[in-house]
């Protein structure tokens, strides 16, 4: 583990002193999990959130005729948890699955609670990332609804440039909101424009 790095990524946010960084550390576990692994599926408790290291995670729910509709990829430096469940206690509603090997760090819920408790940076640093959540969330439902199929896909590539090379198209379709089909059309149009 990159404690320097780790330093370095955290006071983007806040002004931490690598002695605080340690003490995070300290309440979180390392896990490695595997592609296509699950590490939160409908109906499992989850009481966890996930700092993702190295790989992919994508979250996603499954409607009733059984199709994926992507709610969330993360990446190196990106957080994810089922929300919901961390926060209210309930059972997930959908699953966070793993798009290529990755390691994470894992944050129970309590350690959480006591790590905000006794370093109020910490607090600062946690209201920022989840103010930056939101706001990402809500210029994605304004960008589904403004916004052409094909402004979508080059805002994707734009702010995800690697994501195509970890994750299926088909998943990263869902994620815009169109077939895997229409999104190959625009990528050949993409790539013709280019040429």
């Amino acid at each position: 583990m990159d404690i320097q790095a780790i330093h370095a990524n955290l006071s983007r946010y806040v002004d931490l002193p690598l002695e605080e960084v340690e003490v995070m550390l300290g309440q979180m576990e390392e896990i490695k999990v595997f592609k296509r692994d699950f590490i939160v599926q409908p109906g499992q408790l989850s009481d966890t959130f996930y700092w993702v290291m190295e790989g992919c995670m994508m979250a996603y729910v499954v409607d009733e005729n059984g199709d994926n509709h992507v709610m969330q990829f993360a990446q190196e430096w990106w957080w994810t948890a089922e929300l919901e469940a961390f926060t209210k206690g309930n059972t997930s509603t959908y699953h966070i699955r793993c798009m290529e090997d990755a390691t994470l760090l894992a944050l129970r819920k309590w350690k959480m609670e006591e790590l905000l408790r006794e370093h109020p940076k910490f607090e600062k640093y946690y209201r920022i990332i989840f103010q930056n959540a939101l706001i990402t969330h809500q210029r994605r439902i304004i960008h589904r609804i403004s916004l052409t199929a094909e402004d979508r896909y080059e805002r994707f590539i734009k702010n995800y440039p690697n994501l195509e090379l970890k994750v299926p198209q088909k998943y990263i379709a869902s994620y815009l909101g169109m077939t895997p089909e229409f999104l190959s059309k625009l990528k050949r149009k993409r790539w013709e424009k280019l040429r």
